[in-house]
């Protein structure tokens, strides 16, 4: 190599330390591929069919072991990295959550945090005359979610159903609302897993978290009777909807526009009411996947007539009343 190619690399190299700090971690390892040739192209693209999953602390052991010892260089300076300064330098710009769950039960509201590598803890707030136990827990929320960098795999939000604690469920989602689109960048949240009472409220949550990074819902709304519908109409053209590939929702009837559910490989839904140029459209999106997805409706339509537009995707074995 050389004197003019080993002092290119070494300044791709001091920018790439310089940039890391200013990066997310899968940022930082596709800078990390750009600027280090020794690596693999098998390497690259093994991370690379993998983003949700791309961290700098995740990849396996050998392989940054062999990324390490090729940015050695010989030259006035040498830089070195190793392992242990990958994994500091991660670690020191990002607080990592396996879960974040807000419990609410008569008179009480329990925040559970599983932080990685630290052990659980739970903060109870208790309603007394005078002190509001949802304002305090929607503080300690805030106060967990301000750390540096958060990041949430998994945030979870329920309730102990009953009439009695209703208004007080409600009042502590659109608190959390509120708190959440008050933060200058919106949340990382990659699962959501929420008791809605109103779409409003799950529309205010979801519109608070950073779009690209949800992967998973699962919703359970109230029953719905007759017309009393869940209407999604308005979530689903949120840039967050775009990027799930899971959504589950239990206990409601969804009024939702069917094509935009065709990107999503995991479905377990009930929808109120389709037409038949929804199900024939369903049915072309069907044929495209090429039975890469797995979808569970429950809908009002003729099962017969319903069998009929879909084909010719055959598989229909699944399709009842």
């Amino acid at each position: 190599m050389s004197r003019q190619e080993k002092d290119q690399l070494h300044l791709a190299r001091i920018n790439f330390l310089n940039l890391i700090g200013q990066s997310n971690p899968s940022d930082a390892w596709k800078l990390f591929c750009l600027v280090t040739p020794n690596i693999t192209v098998e390497q690259v693209d093994d991370q690379e069919a993998t983003p949700s999953d791309l961290t700098l602390t995740n990849i396996p052991l050998d392989v940054v072991e062999k990324i390490v010892s090729s940015i050695d260089i010989e030259s006035e300076k040498n830089v070195r990295l190793t392992c242990k300064h990958l994994s500091q330098i991660v670690d020191t710009r990002d607080t990592l959550f396996n879960l974040l769950h807000i419990h609410l039960c008569s008179q009480r509201v329990g925040i559970e945090v599983h932080q990685v590598s630290k052990k659980k803890k739970t903060y109870p707030f208790n309603a007394s005359p005078g002190v509001s136990h949802i304002e305090n827990a929607v503080k300690k929320f805030e106060e967990v979610i301000s750390m540096p960098n958060t990041k949430i795999k998994q945030l979870k939000i329920d309730w102990d159903s009953s009439e009695e604690n209703r208004a007080s469920y409600d009042e502590l989602l659109k608190l959390l609302a509120v708190s959440l689109a008050e933060f200058a960048e919106k949340v990382h949240v990659e699962e959501l897993a929420i008791h809605a009472n109103a779409v409003d409220h799950l529309e205010n949550v979801i519109c608070s978290l950073k779009p690209g990074i949800l992967k998973r819902l699962n919703l359970t709304g109230p029953p719905t009777y007759d017309d009393d519908k869940f209407d999604f109409s308005n979530v689903v053209i949120l840039p967050q909807w775009k990027h799930l590939f899971s959504f589950i929702c239990a206990c409601c009837d969804l009024i939702c526009p069917i094509q935009h559910l065709y990107h999503i490989l995991h479905l377990d839904i009930d929808i109120a009411s389709t037409s038949p140029i929804d199900i024939s459209a369903y049915r072309d999106a069907l044929i495209v996947s090429q039975g890469r997805i797995d979808h569970k409706i429950t809908m009002s339509y003729n099962v017969d007539r319903a069998k009929q537009r879909l084909q010719p995707y055959t598989d229909c074995s699944g399709l009842t009343k």
